[in-house]
């Protein structure tokens, strides 16, 4: 195939297998992020997510560090086993 502007797509040729997994682990922070957030606000202070004082933030920062931990299990326990059970089956 000619390679040409119409030819190439972003991310085909710049693709970097070290990082591979973080891909995985952003989708899985993307789709963790806000239940967390909105659960952490809502327990301990009960409100919506704001930052307007201190402890605003460090609630903020607890729900970052939980979701983080949570994405990063979920990928090594559940996303990674199936992503290497997908590609060893034949379809």
């Amino acid at each position: 195939m000619k390679r040409g502007a119409a030819a190439w797509t972003p991310g085909r040729d710049v693709r970097i297998p070290q990082l591979d997994g973080l891909r995985g682990l952003a989708i899985l922070l993307y789709l963790f992020h806000q239940p967390v957030l909105m659960l952490s606000h809502g327990w301990f202070q009960d409100q919506f997510p704001a930052l307007r004082n201190g402890t605003d933030l460090a609630i903020t920062l607890v729900a970052l560090i939980v979701t983080l931990l949570l994405a990063t299990a979920s990928w090594f326990l559940f996303e990674k086993p199936l992503v290497i059970l997908a590609r060893r089956a034949r379809y």
